[in-house]
């Protein structure tokens, strides 16, 4: 177990799949998380490699770990490895296998504390509509700018609740 402060390098080793950029800095447990949250671990989920890149990279040079994946069964297997260790779940709202709602969904069903952020091409105003969408979940409307990325990740992190729940 890592202890705060200490050097903790098998966090991300632990997890199979690709880390678009590990920290080289020390890592600490996620429930210190909230106080430290440039040291988070992203689930980015994008069946789009352009957009998991950009979205990756921006969120890399803003100091978080992204651990991407480019399916909803990608992101199972990184979840079934990694569970513990994710501080945030980043994900499009259709995915060439699947979804993001009934992936955010299942994840939850798993760790009902999860924060998360969905993105999606449609307009703002349908984002959220319908009976689909679970309470707590942070909308992101595409195209986003880094500022827009970067404010909902630091809000959904820190625990704050979306507007209207």
């Amino acid at each position: 177990m890592c202890q705060a402060g200490l050097h903790c390098t098998s966090r991300i080793s632990e997890i199979s799949g690709s880390v678009v950029s590990a920290s080289p800095f020390s890592l600490v447990p996620s429930h210190f998380s909230l106080l430290t949250s440039h040291l988070a671990l992203i689930l980015l989920v994008d069946d789009d490699d352009s957009v998991r890149s950009s979205t990756g990279r921006l969120l890399t040079r803003a100091g978080y770990s992204v651990l991407d994946a480019r399916s909803v069964r990608e992101a199972d297997e990184r979840w079934a490895s990694g569970k513990e260790q994710i501080d945030l779940l980043l994900t499009d709202q259709s995915l060439g296998d699947g979804d993001g709602v009934e992936l955010l969904t299942r994840l939850r069903a798993d760790r009902a504390d999860l924060p998360v952020v969905l993105y999606s091409g449609q307009d703002a105003g349908s984002l959220g509509a319908g009976p689909r969408m679970p309470p707590g979940l942070h909308l992101l409307a595409k195209p986003f700018t880094r500022d827009d990325l970067l404010a909902i990740v630091r809000t959904a992190l820190a625990g704050t609740l979306p507007p209207g729940d």
